[in-house]
């Protein structure tokens, strides 16, 4: 399973997202600067753990996912 990072002053479109993720997505806020985008219905696709994202996130994440990391804005 894929966890792309994206770093962006926004977080990601629902184009981008739906096209890396495949489906309905879900966010995971784990702080201000910081979420994870995944496969709402996982379960019921009966898709993967992502090790590596849900490693990140303390919590259980199935098939890829996309780690977004907000940029701080130059003062």
């Amino acid at each position: 399973m894929a966890l792309i990072k994206y770093t962006s002053y926004s977080e990601p479109s629902l184009q981008f997202l739906q096209s890396n993720i495949g489906g309905y997505v879900a966010e995971i806020r784990l702080s201000s600067m910081l979420s994870i985008f995944c496969d709402e219905d996982g379960i019921e696709k009966k898709l993967k753990i992502n090790e590596e994202a849900s490693r990140i996130a303390q919590k259980k994440i199935l098939g890829t996912a996309v780690l977004w990391i907000k940029k701080r804005k130059n003062k």
